[in-house]
């Protein structure tokens, strides 16, 4: 789908949820804001609200909580700057905004030597690192986490042992995490 087409359809979209809870209706927001064309790619917000379970003085009340997570979109990929769970959220309401279907947009994965390169590249952007398959007794997963990652033995010693799987880095550009 061309730049143009995507801007379109998702510039000024939202939509309202009624949830019943009890005899109370809560109106519930979804909607895309702060849409930006960008050479050739797409900048945006989406954000949706959520009802939040609170006990007040042993009585159960519901707050809504608005959540609200940073996108871009460039050919054929779509990133969400936020956690896993809440970026696969986004990407199946993408989904149904831009193709009328749940599923259409699909997760990708990094490979293991682009995100060392990703690090190794500008190690001081890197506050935390995620090893998976990791060949060591009783160690599934191994994360480190510190401004000195690369020089670290422990680093040198995950490469050894295991895949990195999940880099946390400041985007220098735009300043985000990712």
């Amino acid at each position: 789908m061309r730049t143009d087409t995507l801007f379109e359809k998702l510039k000024g979209w939202k939509e309202n949820i009624e949830k019943e809870v009890g005899e109370k209706v809560f109106t519930l927001r979804q909607e895309v804001s702060g849409l930006e064309k960008w050479k050739d790619g797409i900048w945006g917000s989406i954000s949706y609200d959520l009802l939040v379970p609170i006990m007040r003085r042993n009585e159960l009340h519901y707050e809504i909580s608005t959540k609200t997570t940073g996108f871009f979109i460039k050919r054929d990929v779509l990133a969400v700057l936020d956690k896993k769970r809440r970026a696969n959220r986004i990407a199946d309401l993408m989904s149904r905004i831009l193709f009328l279907s749940p599923g259409k947009i699909l997760k990708a994965s990094l490979p293991d030597e682009f995100l060392r390169k990703l690090h190794e590249e500008d190690p001081e952007a890197t506050s935390v690192v995620f090893f998976d398959q990791v060949d060591l007794p009783n160690v599934n997963k191994l994360s480190l986490y510190g401004s000195a990652l690369s020089s670290s033995s422990a680093y040198q010693e995950g490469l050894k042992h295991g895949k990195i799987y999940y880099v946390v880095f400041r985007e220098r550009k735009h300043g985000f995490v990712l």
